[in-house]
C-alpha cells in the first residue's frame, strides 16, 4: 500500500499531490454538483441501471460529523511528506469536508475527503451524469468489494488531478480528491492514486 502511495509524497519519494491553500472544491476544480432525478431523490430507484450495487453498506453518519478523522495524522505525513493540519469544512456546499495540505511547506501537496448531502442516490447520481455533466467518468477497480469511480466536469489527469466517488451503501459515497505535483505529472495515473487514498479512508471508517 504505502508503496504505491509513495508517489504522493514530499520526503525521500518521487513527488507530491500539490494544490493551493483552499480546498480543491473552491479553487481550481470546482467540485460537481450532483444532479437530483427529476422526481426526487428519494423517489428514486437504487442502483439504477448498470451501476454497481453496495452489497455491505456502511453508515457513514459519525465519520461524516468529523471529516478529519477518515485520514490518520501518520497517513497524511506520509501522503504529503510532513505535518499538515486537517483543516474542516463542515458546511461547504458539497457537504462537509476536509482538506489538508495546500502550502508551501508540503510543496502545495492536498488531499480532499467530503461526504456529500446532495443526494441521496451514491453512485447512481455520478453514473446518470456521465457523459452530461461530468464529462470525465471512468469505474476503477472496487475497493474491498466497493465501487468506485472517477468523474470531473472534465478529464483533469492531464494536469495530475482526479476526484473520486467511493460507493458506502446505494444511497452514499465519500468523495476523494488529490493533486499531483507538477514534475510528477506524466508518470502515474492520478486516479489510481487517488483509489489508494480511498482504500485508506475505507479502512477508517471500518475500524481497521
Amino acid at each position: 500500500m504505502l508503496a504505491g502511495l509513495a508517489f504522493f509524497a514530499l520526503a525521500g519519494c518521487s513527488g507530491a499531490v500539490s494544490g493551493n491553500a483552499e480546498p480543491v472544491a473552491q479553487t481550481g476544480s470546482v467540485e460537481p454538483s450532483r444532479p437530483a432525478g427529476q422526481d426526487g431523490p428519494s423517489a428514486q430507484q437504487v442502483p439504477g441501471k448498470g451501476v454497481p450495487k453496495v452489497e455491505h453498506p456502511i453508515d457513514i453518519g459519525r465519520p461524516s460529523r468529523a471529516p478529519c478523522t477518515v485520514l490518520t495524522a501518520q497517513q497524511i505525513g506520509e501522503l504529503l511528506g510532513g505535518v499538515a493540519p486537517p483543516k474542516p469544512y463542515l458546511d461547504g456546499a458539497a457537504g462537509p469536508s476536509c482538506y489538508w495540505g495546500g502550502d508551501a511547506a508540503h510543496g502545495n501537496a492536498s488531499v480532499e475527503v467530503i461526504f456529500p448531502d446532495v443526494d441521496k442516490l451514491g453512485l447512481t447520481s455520478v453514473y446518470q451524469a456521465a457523459g452530461g455533466a461530468y464529462g470525465f467518468f471512468r469505474p476503477l477497480d472496487p475497493v474491498n468489494g466497493y465501487p468506485i469511480a472517477a468523474y470531473n466536469i472534465r478529464d483533469d489527469r492531464g494536469i495530475g488531478e482526479c476526484r473520486v466517488a467511493l460507493g458506502v451503501s446505494d444511497r452514499q459515497t465519500v468523495d476523494i480528491s488529490a493533486r499531483q505535483a507538477r514534475k510528477n505529472i506524466g508518470k502515474k495515473d492520478p486516479c489510481d492514486s487517488v483509489r489508494g487514498i480511498a482504500e485508506m479512508v475505507l479502512s477508517n471508517i471500518r475500524g481497521g
